[in-house]
């Protein structure tokens, strides 16, 4: 049962949680945000919302200079070859790798001394070399790669992309061309005999720029979440089974500020491609529809104490990555860094702490951009 709390905002009558409400984004665009779990999950495989219809005049669609480049590949191939490169078999090649890294990273932590910058001397750098790993690119290459390949997919800076878009293309030939002649255990490997070399292109800039800040936000998250916790620590660095669990907790909430919780303000964008009812509410055609994921993970229908961090919980559904055809095919790799990058640093800076609080940029994200810790 539902009832309508105020212009366009639909609320169930047990509960305080808002179910689909009409905003208006920091970009000055009308949209409804739906924040419940099950409408989340359901409008993530419905195809009654997806991209704009016209997007190439939507107002709020900007395409990023790799893409124009290299084209948005052929949906079906691109998917598979995803697929591929996320198997199990080679998440499973991967674990040894990225736990190599992990405690690399420690050692030049440990070198450096306190204090430190645990997103440019942690998360940022366990991010990218995981990605790296992934589609075998050299290491000389990889400090070049990251660079360009995230300049290439923001759309706002279009001259600098044009000339990064070439030094990644310089990069990544070479690697094709050699992985042609001798394949390895990469990602790389496995797309040579079905891709053309565009598409290769284009999805090793897309998988950077899709995974790197992403990534590296979880890992700044957890170590924020994990020692406000701290009691917690010493029984999950012991257990594998609880340090996995830790993890998804990790993923599920949202890092803490000294008022709380921080909420959401946004949400996975998608565009109504038809008229339709949802929630009581009419969405038409072309409306701009946001799947708030960090709501959904905090839907009290579908999380006994939502608002707590409980490194212990048992139905831990949530949808951080996704859902069905829209669910991340990187996940499996994602959860491995996390777990491997968790375990090295608390094993060996047990006395972690922060010196002072995250600091967060002011937009809409509130992404943390700088995390001081000592032991």
């Amino acid at each position: 049962m539902a009832r309508t709390i105020g212009q366009g905002a639909i609320q169930t009558s047990d509960s305080d949680q808002v179910l689909v409400e009409v905003i208006t984004t920091p970009r000055g665009l009308r949209a409804w945000r739906v924040r419940s779990y099950r409408d989340v999950r359901a409008l993530l495989t419905d195809g009654r919302v997806s991209r704009h219809p016209d997007v190439e005049h939507a107002s709020s669609s900007v395409r990023p200079v790799v893409f124009e480049e290299f084209g948005e590949g052929h949906g079906h191939r691109m998917r598979d070859a995803l697929s591929r490169a996320f198997s199990p078999g080679r998440v499973r090649y991967l674990r040894p790798k990225i736990h190599d890294l992990a405690i690399w990273l420690m050692d030049a932590i440990e070198r450096q001394g306190p204090p430190i910058d645990l997103r440019t001397s942690l998360s940022l750098p366990m991010a990218g070399l995981a990605i790296c790993e992934l589609l075998g690119i050299p290491v000389s290459d990889r400090v070049e790669f990251i660079r360009c390949a995230r300049t290439a997919g923001r759309p706002d800076e279009t001259n600098r992309a044009a000339t990064d878009v070439a030094k990644l293309w310089t990069i990544m030939q070479s690697l094709i061309n050699n992985r042609r002649l001798e394949k390895g255990q990469d990602a790389i490997s496995e797309m040579v005999d079905t891709l053309p070399d565009g598409e290769i292109v284009g999805l090793a800039a897309a998988l950077m720029f899709g995974g790197y800040e992403t990534t590296a936000a979880v890992i700044e998250r957890g170590v924020v979440l994990l020692l406000a916790n701290r009691p917690d620590i010493e029984t999950w660095h012991r257990d594998s089974k609880s340090l996995a669990a830790a993890v998804e907790e990790i993923l599920r909430v949202p890092a803490p500020s000294g008022d709380g919780v921080r909420p959401g303000v946004g949400g996975l964008p998608r565009y109504a491609t038809t008229d339709f009812q949802l929630g009581g509410v009419s969405i038409h055609t072309g409306d701009l529809v946001l799947l708030d994921i960090r709501g959904a993970n905090q839907d009290p229908c579908q999380f006994a104490k939502p608002n707590r961090f409980d490194m212990r919980r048992r139905r831990n559904a949530h949808l951080t990555f996704g859902y069905g055809s829209y669910y991340c095919p990187g996940a499996p790799l994602a959860r491995i860094v996390l777990q491997e990058v968790f375990w090295a640093l608390f094993d060996r800076f047990p006395r972690l702490q922060l010196t002072a609080e995250p600091q967060r940029d002011t937009d809409e994200n509130d992404a943390i951009v700088s995390l001081v810790a000592a032991w």
